[in-house]
């Protein structure tokens, strides 16, 4: 058998192979800060919407004040939803940005295809589920009393996070026998 560790074939795909793992954590680096950047935004959002329910609920009953130029749309309960669905979204993302920093900067652990796959869609699908999860209630709270004809639309958002989750449960079910 012969050695073919001093092949140059060999050595130039190492050469790419860690050049290649260079680029990605960097890559990997930009992305995090990113979500990080994203999900900040959303939670500090969502506070701002948490004082502006307060305001109007000061304003309804009797009190004069103005925290923020910002107004929000609807009445106070859909703004208190929304106050906790973009909180809620911007935890997620932020939670995202720490699996991946964890995953692929902090820990250079050997995990094998399956095992990573399995981590990776389980992170993504549980943003996306939360995500509309909260649009579902958002939507279910802000029509409900005004044009209940389009529930419907909103109970297909909650039968599509149905369908994920069962989807979802199949996959890990599967992929670990």
């Amino acid at each position: 058998m012969e050695d073919r560790s001093e092949d140059p074939e060999i050595r130039l795909l190492n050469k790419v192979m860690v050049s290649f793992d260079y680029i990605s954590v960097r890559f990997s680096v930009l992305i995090v800060v990113l979500l990080f950047s994203i999900g900040v935004t959303l939670v500090v959002y969502g506070l701002f919407l948490l004082v502006e329910s307060w305001e109007q609920m000061l304003n309804n009953l009797g009190f004069s004040c103005q925290f923020f130029p910002l107004v929000a749309e609807g009445d106070l309960i859909t703004v208190i939803i929304g106050a906790i669905g973009a909180t809620a979204i911007g935890y997620a993302v932020i939670d995202l940005g720490r699996s991946i920093l964890r995953e692929e900067i902090a820990e250079e652990r050997v995990m094998d295809v399956q095992h990573r796959a399995r981590d990776f869609v389980t992170r993504i699908l549980s943003v996306i589920v939360i995500a509309l999860a909260v649009e579902a209630f958002v939507n279910e709270a802000r029509y409900s009393a005004i044009q209940p004809e389009i529930l419907w639309q909103v109970a297909t958002i909650g039968v599509s996070i149905a369908a994920i989750l069962i989807g979802w449960g199949i996959y890990l079910k599967l992929s670990r026998a």
